[in-house]
């Protein structure tokens, strides 16, 4: 398991920022925290028109993040096309999945700066039992 690999190198759960850390997150808490949502964002299961709709939402919460007060994100250029409308509106079978996954890649490093940058959070569950990181705040 990775996580147990990571361990072994000195990453430790919920660790102090500026050294050797890890998280267990999931993007669904994480966005309805960090973006104000009432509900969970259906860009995973549904129809694929539906998935593409929450794609393309993620994408545009995504972008908004370039004006955070809390913690400004840059999408570079080489991986702004995965949010852009026009491109997930063409994508079909696995290529709307590998973008569905890049998209919880860029939420998750997201997540992993807020911690770092250390920010209000809510830890569900503990280390030894296991948890859920969620940033607290709407930035």
């Amino acid at each position: 398991m990775l996580s147990n690999y990571l361990e072994r190198l000195g990453f430790r759960h919920l660790g102090p920022t500026g050294q050797r850390w890890q998280l267990e997150c999931y993007p669904h808490p994480a966005l309805i925290e960090i973006f104000g949502l009432r509900e969970r964002l259906p860009y995973k299961k549904g129809t694929v028109g539906q998935k593409r709709v929450g794609q393309i939402e993620l994408g545009r919460l995504i972008c908004s993040l370039a004006t955070s007060s809390v913690l400004p994100l840059h999408v570079p250029d080489d991986v702004r096309r995965q949010v852009e409308p026009d491109h997930i509106q063409r994508l079909v079978g696995r290529e709307l999945k590998r973008n569905e996954d890049m998209l919880d890649a860029i939420i998750c490093m997201y997540i992993g700066a807020l911690y770092q940058a250390g920010q209000r959070d809510q830890v569900f569950g503990s280390v030894d039992e296991g948890y859920i990181y969620v940033p607290a705040f709407r930035g």
